[in-house]
């Protein structure tokens, strides 16, 4: 063991040196893990392999302990570049996702769900490709497409992901509630948490974030994140509709949905807020540039949306107005007009 790379209520991953291999490698220990005496899939988690999937090693269980031994990442992961509250450009955390799809869809081919889709377990490498990791806790599908509840990230977890946890919580065998579908929601719950730079849900514990999957779905995107083109908005609403079946069919679907969009020249990016605004934006296209900040002047109820060509700041139009509850549609509207 060379050094303590992380530490969580999933694990703890160390950077250790493989003598055989003469390789450095991360090495997981599942220390939350559901897994049984046998762990089926650890065979199949080394027979993985694929463009947009971190490779895995060795995987099994030591003393009944189950461990992953994975190709280490050196460049960090998507949650890394992410700002909180801000989230990451449209283009780049679409790019992402798509990879990420294609790193889900070669686990569902081999038979095996990933059961904890998130932006940090996205790992990027030199190239700026983001590889799906930490398989600890993927499960094996069995004949009719489900898979045992072995762990996961309520954040990101399907609605019938988090009732079966709530099962387990009330000492019912909850059987085995992971699908494809759970996956595909994960997809679009991760794609969301890197456009809104928040999760779906948020809460003060796991049982409180779990408790809000199951009560009904999350805040707009379109609402916390007004710059996100439409097409895409529907694209996550899609895949993280309620029931499994209202979602795209699979991994594959979900991500030649999104290569198939078409975005906006001019490219919205949220940004952090200044010179006492609260909602800042900046547009580019080629070499044009335009900021929309919102910001709520003395006592007035309402937010004023300033347009201005950037680095000028001259204005392009007069100030908007709208109350809080207005401003996502409103901002929206100067998106669509500023393309």
């Amino acid at each position: 063991m060379l050094e303590l790379l992380g530490k969580g209520g999933q694990g703890e991953v160390y950077s250790v040196l493989d003598h055989t291999m003469g390789e450095e490698s991360a090495l997981k220990i599942l220390t939350g893990a559901a897994i049984g005496d046998v762990w089926r899939e650890a065979k199949l988690l080394t027979q993985l392999s694929g463009k947009f999937l971190l490779r895995v090693r060795n995987a099994g269980l030591a003393s009944g302990v189950p461990f992953v031994v994975s190709e280490i990442a050196r460049h960090g992961t998507t949650s890394d570049e992410m700002i909180s509250g801000i989230g990451v450009p449209i283009d780049r955390a679409m790019q992402w996702v798509i990879h990420a799809g294609h790193g889900a869809s070669r686990m569902h081919d081999l038979g095996l769900v990933h059961n904890d889709l998130k932006p940090e377990n996205l790992f990027l490498n030199s190239t700026g490709d983001a590889l799906l990791g930490d398989l600890g806790f993927a499960s094996e599908l069995n004949s009719a497409g489900f898979a045992a509840l072995t762990g996961g990230t309520p954040a990101t977890m399907s609605p019938e992901i988090a009732e079966a946890v709530l099962l387990v919580l009330a000492g019912t065998d909850p059987g085995q509630p992971c699908s494809v579908a759970s996956d595909v929601y994960a997809l679009g719950a991760t794609l969301y948490w890197l456009l809104a730079g928040r999760p779906p849900y948020a809460g003060a514990s796991h049982a409180d974030v779990v408790a809000q999957v199951v009560g009904g779905p999350p805040p707009p995107l379109g609402s916390i994140a007004p710059h996100v083109p439409l097409n895409v908005v529907n694209v996550v609403e899609t895949s993280m509709a309620r029931l499994p079946s209202d979602r795209f069919e699979s991994a594959s679907s979900f991500t030649f949905a999104l290569t198939k969009l078409t975005l906006p020249k001019r490219k919205w990016s949220r940004q952090p807020p200044h010179l006492g605004h609260e909602f800042c934006f900046l547009g580019t296209k080629g070499k044009s540039a335009m900021a929309v900040c919102a910001s709520q002047p003395g006592i007035s109820s309402q937010l004023a949306i300033a347009i201005t060509h950037q680095p000028s700041g001259r204005n392009a139009e007069p100030p908007r107005t709208a109350t809080r509850a207005q401003l996502p549609q409103r901002l929206r509207a100067v998106f669509r007009n500023y393309k």
